[in-house]
């Protein structure tokens, strides 16, 4: 009867250590009005934005507008949920020690996944233009209409100011709008 209060705390920690995870950047910037000793480095500027367009992608990422200071942009899955004795349990699948393998990660708590641990990264090509790439994702990634990869296989594609990006199958609710800063 009292194992469930164990569970709670552990789903609870989890939670708490996923919204830390998804938002580091407001953390750090916590104290950025108050004055320092020593003058602080200028913040990389602003080259991009991804604006989550549905619901779904708004709440697995809290952002209006997801900055995109450095290329490559790596997007991925931040965990996978399952239940445990009927409570939601989230396990991290990320690598072990090194750098994190994404910019940003989202959560996807569907019943069929959409999202990939390593599911796609925008990188800025020589000319100034954009491209996105399929990190070899189960579920592929689509850039308006066009499909860029599915199934593991990796693929790339054309990416220009105001296109869509839908990621994981056909009726996924995680689509996102490119934006360029000028």
């Amino acid at each position: 009867m009292m194992y469930w209060i164990p569970a709670v705390g552990i789903v609870i920690l989890l939670g708490v250590f996923a919204w830390f995870r998804l938002r580091p950047h407001k953390i750090k910037n916590r104290h950025a009005g108050k004055q320092h000793r020593q003058p602080c480095a200028a913040p990389e500027k602003i080259r991009a934005f991804l604006i989550p367009l549905t619901d779904k992608a708004w709440r697995t990422s809290m952002e209006k507008n997801i900055p995109i200071r450095q290329f490559p942009f790596r997007v991925g899955r931040e965990c996978r949920m399952h239940t445990e004795n009927g409570n939601p349990v989230s396990a991290e699948r990320s690598k072990t020690g090194g750098a994190p393998n994404n910019d940003l990660y989202l959560q996807d708590s569907a019943e069929k996944m959409h999202i990939s641990r390593e599911h796609f990264q925008i990188e800025q090509r020589s000319d100034g233009g954009f491209e996105l790439v399929d990190r070899g994702s189960a579920c592929g990634t689509r850039v308006g209409k066009r499909i860029i990869s599915g199934g593991g296989r990796g693929g790339r594609g054309e990416l220009k100011h105001g296109d869509t990006i839908a990621i994981g199958l056909n009726a996924s609710p995680y689509v996102f709008r490119f934006v360029v800063q000028d």
